[in-house]
């Protein structure tokens, strides 16, 4: 749940949780197994995320480092685009947009253009190439829409992730959830 900053823009990482129903109507709390998620801050004092992340959330928590100290953000759900599993959420305190520098939208790239994922395990990108555009099956909401598909494995860690042109900030894609059928071709949501 730690702020990366790649250049001086803001990288999210989010934690979520959610109330699992049993079936003699009692709930429980479960914390999302998947603890930390990608996101970012786009124009507007928004931030960016995937939308399976935070379909079923009842709490949504972003960290931010800020003068040594880790603070803890509470973030809601602004907009859910479930058919290109994207979500837009905000956070109404000011002092947390402070220092926030938002990601800029490029185009779509063209084939065996170079591109950069961004990595939880690295906090840094690591450099691929475009290998197909295509419609596909989304696995979140199996509606077919437009992807982008890299030369590389997108792992659980990646999920969420903005996808840079190149070496710039420029993002072009952000990485999303596929179906256990199509584990080995990475694809991203074309932002624009």
């Amino acid at each position: 749940m730690l702020t990366s900053y790649l250049g001086g823009f803001s990288i999210l990482f989010l934690e979520n949780g959610f109330l699992l129903g049993l079936s003699d109507g009692l709930w429980y709390w479960a914390v999302n197994k998947v603890i930390v998620e990608f996101s970012f801050v786009i124009s507007g004092k928004r931030i960016l995320t995937n939308a399976h992340v935070v379909a079923h959330s009842t709490y949504i928590q972003v960290s931010k480092i800020s003068k040594g100290c880790v603070q803890i953000y509470t973030a809601k759900v602004q907009a859910m685009g479930h058919e290109c599993d994207l979500a837009i959420l905000v956070i109404d305190i000011e002092d947390f947009w402070l220092d926030m520098q938002p990601l800029e939208f490029g185009n779509i790239p063209f084939l065996q253009y170079v591109v950069s994922v961004g990595s939880a395990h690295l906090i840094g990108k690591i450099k691929v190439v475009v290998s197909r555009i295509e419609s596909i099956v989304y696995a979140h909401s199996s509606i077919k829409l437009l992807a982008i598909q890299i030369d590389a494995l997108v792992t659980p860690d990646n999920i969420g992730a903005p996808v840079f042109l190149g070496d710039s900030l420029v993002v072009i894609g952000i990485c999303f959830q596929m179906s256990d059928k199509d584990i080995k071709n990475s694809r991203l949501v074309h932002d624009n």
